[in-house]
């Protein structure tokens, strides 16, 4: 019987873990994975388009005003905030799964549960993401949020362009 229970602990503290590991124990590396070809900079290189969904860039052509300039550059460092406090937030939650899991008697109702936090913690901060770049969008007039995915689409054809010239260097 014994037997029996620790090899259910066993299996049950396996799917645990590669659960835990699919969900992705390491934010930076997923935000790496995350993006158009699988590959964006390390958190640390990351830059105020990053932050503001990508907008930044392509509002040096929208001729933005002042006040325009100075509501976007507000926004992003709310944003810029919130996703330090809640990256915080998410690896020591992840730090406090892995003591619940090292424990000789584990609580895995607990860690289930811990598991839920960060799910929601992660759901959070990539809602946020989509919020940051709503109130960008807002920040436009009408003229240059029909402009804008027409200033997108170009510098996508120019990407697609330069992505091809160097595939052919390459081979």
């Amino acid at each position: 019987m014994k037997k029996y229970f620790a090899v259910l602990a066993g299996l049950l503290l396996l799917g645990i873990t590669v659960s835990f590991c699919e969900m992705g124990s390491n934010p930076e590396k997923n935000l790496r994975k995350e993006g158009m070809m699988g590959q964006k900079p390390d958190v640390s290189e990351r830059t105020d388009e990053d932050e503001a969904g990508g907008y930044m860039l392509p509002m040096k052509e929208l001729n933005l005003s002042e006040e325009q300039k100075k509501a976007v550059e507000n926004i992003t460092l709310e944003q810029k905030r919130f996703k330090v406090k809640k990256e915080a937030e998410i690896k020591l939650a992840r730090i406090d799964l892995a003591e619940i899991l090292r424990a000789d008697k584990p609580d895995f109702a607990a860690a289930k549960q811990k598991i839920r936090d960060i799910s929601v913690m992660q759901t959070d901060l990539k809602l946020s993401a989509i919020d940051t770049r709503e109130k960008i969008f807002n920040t436009l007039t009408k003229e240059q949020q029909d402009k804008l995915p027409k200033i997108k689409a170009e510098r996508r054809e120019k990407w697609m362009e330069k992505k091809h010239k160097d595939k052919n260097v390459k081979d």
